[in-house]
């Protein structure tokens, strides 16, 4: 019998976070462990591959994870297997299929290309597919049977199945989809970022996330020896660097201290990893800390809030940390040296412009040094997808293309559709239109932390974050650098969106007519925008125009500041200015700076006061520190990169921790 798996990426994947495609190796491992040489598997990564080998090869079954990178692209895919091998079986699982019967079942109705859709874990229903097949023989005969994990039509135009809770045995009956090596070829393409997972299922109940379901719930860890084995499987083979960790809440296990301890020992001994990826459990509990303690040269310290707005957090069903809670975490990131940032999404049910932006204030407030914003996307098989949801919340969703979501082969084009949200009930669309500038301008300053102590300074001094960053939004005369690409920005993104998903397409394959480059979607807008300043040399001028909007604030409400005032700014300005590390030429690994002013005690009290309060007895020197030198180099050594495709790269792999130099005393 002939298995294809398949986990496709469309044609333009690169800089994109791929990672190797590791739950299509599971299902690889699982099944080549139940069947052997009874079974000969393929995978697959891409259409282009799949083809090549379809020339030669009819597969009996094949079977898709469709996540929302390849909704579009898996779809197409299955219609081009279905009239070319009308008898082969067709088998759908991954995040995109609800456990939502009724959901489920919608999937199908606007799918006749899948025979079977599969909830939840994908080795129990595979398995079960795979039987049936060797004992029925058939296509035919196999639709007729009900399938263990796994819903299908049913005569009459009903359907037939349910969902698996989860993978019925012990998760540790899974092998490594690494040990026989069903992913050296992956880890061999330096564009696949090496992940392991060490847990599945997630405790919390997020409307908006895949994995906020009840069958999710339990949390089922893979043995930590095993773990460890992996770990070093990968550091002797990845050509990427750049780790990623599986988990939805790493440190939410007693054990994940010991992994983190690992990691950092291999990281010791033989430079892998060089920057970590992990979403660590919500909670930042002792165990929690101690990990971001241990990885704090390549991972930031995260509390993702998603809002701070209480209407918002029930409309979402999510619980955040108390403020005395965040308090701790913030006193034991500044005690440590830990890079402390967190997440929004926007615009979220119950969202307001005043509450969201109080949102970022109060976290600018908390001193969290990275807020990152992410558009709120419609994820298929959420409980924020279902139609019931939408309504009650009067969620107004667009269309655009998915981020490099393009695949051009002689038998198949595709583009990857996305939905995001763009108003509700309680935000209009003019009005998230506008936001965008500042969520733009909030991304340079502040997501990438390039301005983060010109913020903290003027907030200190009773001007927000939101207020001045509004301000360069309103003024684009005024200050032409930020201003002027916060609202180009703000169209690119208001060009992109459409009221259908064919809308999307057509729009696509006219720029694809026009324009030799891929379609850019609305990161790569804002990417390329701010990488136009660094590439341009603007950034001081950008600096300045951050500077000049605070001062003229202050002006306003008091007239001229004191000297002291424009002293501290000054030496702050300074300090933003040869804190930036250029990725597209080398720089030294340490630079020097003089201050009138303790810059270390005023971080190490959060940034509260102004920082003319924190005056020293004698002239200090600091030393501006680059924090992963071995990651830089990595990107200015790589000659595959133009100028420009290195900021992309470097915007993809390097972290908030290692974004830009450290602070230390000479």
């Amino acid at each position: 019998m002939i298995v294809f798996l398949a986990d496709l990426q469309n044609s333009y994947y690169r800089y994109l976070r791929n990672s190797v495609p590791i739950g299509m190796g599971y299902v690889y491992a699982y099944i080549d462990k139940i069947f052997g040489d009874d079974i000969e598997v393929y995978q697959f990564r891409k259409f282009e591959d799949m083809h090549t080998t379809m020339e030669d090869v009819k597969p009996d079954l094949v079977a898709f994870g469709s996540y929302s990178w390849n909704t579009s692209l898996t779809k197409k895919t299955a219609a081009y297997l279905r009239e070319r091998f009308p008898d082969t079986v067709i088998a759908v699982g991954g995040p995109d299929i609800s456990e939502n019967i009724s959901m489920a079942a919608t999937e199908l109705r606007a799918s006749v290309e899948y025979d079977f859709v599969m909830p939840n874990e994908g080795e129990g229903p595979v398995r079960a597919l795979i039987e049936g097949y060797k004992n029925m023989g058939s296509r035919e005969r196999l639709l007729s049977a009900a399938i263990p994990g796994c819903v299908s039509r049913a005569a009459g135009g009903n359907f037939q199945g349910q969902a698996s809770a989860r993978f019925a045995d012990d998760i540790n009956e899974i092998p490594s989809p690494y040990f026989d090596g069903f992913m050296d070829e992956f880890l061999a393409n330096p564009d696949y970022l090496p992940i392991i997972q060490t847990s599945r299922g997630c405790p919390y109940r997020c409307t908006f996330c895949v994995s906020g379901k009840d069958s999710w719930r339990k949390v089922k860890s893979f043995e930590i020896d095993r773990v460890k084995a992996e770990i070093d499987y990968v550091a002797d083979r990845a050509t990427n660097k750049y780790l990623r960790l599986a988990d939805e809440n790493f440190g939410i296990l007693h054990r994940d201290e010991e992994i983190a301890e690992y990691i950092v020992k291999k990281r010791r001994d033989t430079g892998f990893p060089n920057a970590v990826s992990i979403y660590t459990d919500k909670h930042p509990t002792e165990r929690v800390k101690n990990i971001n303690k241990l990885l704090k040269d390549c991972l930031p310290f995260c509390i993702s809030f998603q809002s701070a707005t209480p209407t918002v957090l029930d409309a979402i069903k999510r619980i955040n940390l108390k403020d005395k809670e965040v308090e701790s975490a913030v006193g034991f990131a500044r005690e440590h040296g830990l890079m402390l940032v967190t997440e929004l999404i926007f615009p979220l049910p119950g969202e307001t412009r005043q509450s969201f932006l109080a949102s970022v204030d109060k976290l600018i407030g908390q001193r969290f040094e990275s807020i990152s914003i992410n558009h709120m996307t419609i994820l298929k098989g959420t409980e924020m997808a279902l139609p019931e949801d939408r309504e009650k919340h009067g969620v107004i969703g667009k269309f655009l293309m998915s981020e490099n979501g393009y695949t051009e082969h002689p038998h198949l084009q595709n583009v990857e559709v996305d939905e995001i949200v763009v108003g509700n009930n309680t935000l209009p669309e003019d009005e998230v239109h506008e936001i965008n500038k500042f969520v733009f301008l909030l991304d340079f300053a502040h997501n990438r932390s390039l301005f983060k102590e010109l913020l903290f300074f003027f907030d200190s001094h009773g001007v927000s974050a939101t207020e001045l960053l509004c301000r360069i939004a309103e003024q684009v005369e005024t200050y032409p650098i930020l201003g002027a690409r916060a609202s180009q920005y703000a169209e690119g993104v208001r060009d992109r969106l459409f009221e259908t998903r064919d809308d999307v397409r057509e729009f696509v394959m006219q720029q694809m007519e026009t324009e030799p480059n891929l379609p850019q979607g609305i990161h790569r807008v804002r990417d390329n925008l701010i990488i136009d300043v660094l590439i341009e040399g603007e950034f001081d001028l950008a600096t300045d125009e951050i500077c000049a909007a605070g001062e003229a604030i202050i002006r306003a409400r008091i007239g001229s500041p004191p000297d002291e005032f424009f002293t501290a700014l000054d030496i702050l300005r300074l300090v933003t200015q040869k804190s930036y590390i250029p990725v597209d030429e080398r720089v030294e690994e340490v630079v020097t700076v003089t201050s009138p002013f303790d810059l270390s005690a005023w971080i190490e009290d959060n940034y509260r006061s102004p920082l003319q309060d924190y005056s020293a007895r004698n002239v200090q020197m600091f030393q501006l520190r680059n924090p992963n030198p071995p990651l830089f180099e990595s990107i200015w050594n790589d000659q595959r990169e133009s100028r420009r495709d290195k900021f992309v790269k470097a915007f993809l792999q390097i972290n908030s921790a290692n974004r830009r130099r450290v602070i230390s005393q000479a």
